[in-house]
Parts: structure tokens; sequence; C-alpha cells
């Protein structure tokens, strides 16, 4: 994955990033984090040339557009706690070292959040990342 050298928002993730919200926490937050968006990012839109990030206002969303858009990653930065959050579905568990299991909560949406600070943990992540993807190409996945 890219390391950026500059404080600067990459060309395509700054097209991406809808709201100037996002674009002021992805600024705001400190190199290490940044750069974990970055890696993030760019991590999330080679699995595939259908992938798109979105923006719900209060979440970024990575979504597989090839057949009835699903999502397979919700992102939340939080610049003055140094982490994002990344919410995934899973078909296997988690180690919960890094992960949250959400599955019991009242209103799941995901079955994990996962707290990312650096490019190492998004390497980390990167296998349970892929896999909530191929859960949202699978047609009969059933997710949103």
């Amino acid at each position: 994955m890219t390391v950026y050298v500059d404080s600067e928002v990459p060309e395509g993730v700054r097209d991406a990033l809808l709201s100037p919200r996002h674009i002021g926490k992805v600024l705001d937050a400190d190199e290490g984090l940044r750069q974990a968006f970055y890696a993030l990012y760019e991590l999330c839109m080679s699995l595939s040339g259908d992938v798109r990030m979105t923006d719900n206002g209060s979440h970024l969303h990575f979504k597989c557009f090839s057949r009835p858009a699903r999502l397979f990653a919700k992102v939340k930065i939080r610049p003055q706690r140094g982490k994002m959050n990344v919410s995934i579905w899973s078909g296997s568990d988690i180690p919960l070292g890094y992960a949250r299991d959400v599955r019991l909560l009242d209103t799941p949406d995901e079955d994990y959040e996962l707290e990312i600070s650096s490019v190492s943990q998004v390497e980390q992540a990167k296998p349970h990342i892929m896999e909530s993807f191929r859960i949202a190409s699978t047609p009969d996945a059933g997710r949103a």
C-alpha cells in the first residue's frame, strides 16, 4: 500500500469524500490515522472496479455496485480518539483483540466493528475486509 509523505488527501480520495465534514476529519486526523484511512480506501477500491465510496452523513460506506448495491464496509472516522471504526460482515469469527462483536446488539447492521489507527492494522484487517466484500458480492448473502 502507498504511504503518502505529505499530509494532502490523494486526488482520488478527495473526489470520493463527498462531505466537507468527512474530508475535515481526515485532514484533522494525526498522520498515522490519515495514512491508515488512505490505506483502507486503496484496499477497498482495489477489490473491484465497481466499488464506490458513498457518504450517508455519519459514516462513509464502501459498496459493491455490480449487482444491487451492497455495503461491505462502513467507516466512522474519529480524529480526536486517533482511530476509525470499520464495520464489516464476516463468515467466521474474528479474534477480538481489535474487533468488537456487534452481532448481539439490538439493531446490528454488521457482524464486527474493527478499531483501526495504523496502516499495519489495515493490513491485519485485510482478510476480514476481503471476506466482507465476498459476502456482499454473493447474490444470496442477504446483506444491505
